[in-house]
């Protein structure tokens, strides 16, 4: 494998070697992971193009989610969502269980009704009371049918696999629902479903055409609304500018880049839409506070 390979490697090419996923999901114990993929791959930054859910029995080590360090308590829950850069900590110390489904395993109603392809919710899942008999039933579930799926028809299984994960992703849209309004609230922004339709389309926008190097005035256009207008609607949303909204997804997706991949500097500006590699440079440490080779250094050292 090239240096590209390596570099574009994903988690799901470990996880296709496993036979659960000729039946769409896999689910065992974290601790059980170095079977499957390399004890290096997966302490190294890495990034999903599929859905991982880790829930917690217990504690566990502090997991790096888009360079942010989640430690996991019993009854907790990590929804990793395709695109995100994620790093495992020492997986003995795992206390904790891992599902993951095959890209495109739910059908077009399914992903509305979980908001499966939202980039709004939390990543970081604290049922309370009322929502952890319900996530902790539904994984029960799966994991009972996978055990006891085996020797029936891969068809059969693959469907009742289908239904049951997503049973487990409405439980935890609830919670993430839940924890991102109380978020909004706190800080003055609109909340979880009930966000303000022109920020819901600009986001949706940005999120399809960050790496085109577009103006915020070209957004606002795209939507048929005024840039003040867009600006109103993104600052009830999250309390900035529709600008710095686009600008902290754009340097999202540079750290990503740069943690997951080798792509030399300019050319992950490139990808980003930056023509000139000082420009890059210099917006890169306007919002990370460090150059492009430094953040690259800080975050592959283990």
């Amino acid at each position: 494998m090239g240096t590209r390979g390596r570099a574009e490697r994903i988690l799901t090419d470990d996880f296709r070697e496993s036979p659960d996923f000729a039946v769409g999901v896999h689910c065992r114990e974290v601790s059980e992971l170095p079977g499957i993929a390399s004890v290096e791959f997966l302490r190294s930054p890495h990034r999903c193009r599929f859905h991982l859910l880790i829930l917690a029995h217990g504690d566990c080590p502090p997991h790096m989610v888009d360079f942010a360090e989640h430690r996991l308590r019993a009854g907790e829950a990590l929804w990793l969502r395709p695109g995100q850069v994620h790093r495992f900590g020492p997986l003995a110390d795992y206390r904790a269980r891992y599902v993951v489904a095959r890209p495109g395993l739910l059908g077009p109603k399914a992903v509305s009704l979980t908001r499966a392809d939202s980039h709004a919710l939390p990543t970081l899942l604290r049922p309370d009371a009322a929502e952890r008999p319900r996530v902790d039933a539904a994984m029960t579930h799966l994991r009972s049918e996978l055990d006891h799926g085996r020797g029936l028809p891969a068809v059969e299984v693959d469907e009742c696999l289908r239904h049951l994960f997503a049973v487990l992703l409405l439980h935890l849209r609830r919670t993430a629902e839940r924890q991102a309004a109380a978020g909004a609230g706190a800080s003055g922004g609109a909340a979880g479903a009930a966000v303000e339709p022109l920020f819901a389309a600009y986001r949706e926008e940005v999120e399809r055409r960050y790496a085109e190097g577009w103006s915020v005035d070209r957004f606002a256009q795209r939507l048929g609304y005024s840039r003040r207008s867009l600006d109103r609607a993104v600052r009830a949303a999250t309390g900035g500018t529709a600008k710095a909204y686009l600008d902290d997804r754009v340097a999202l997706e540079a750290k990503r880049l740069l943690a997951h991949t080798v792509l030399p500097a300019w050319r992950v500006g490139r990808r980003l839409g930056f023509a000139d590699a000082a420009n890059f440079t210099k917006f890169f440490r306007k919002h990370a506070g460090t150059t492009p080779a430094a953040f690259r250094r800080a975050v592959t050292v283990r």
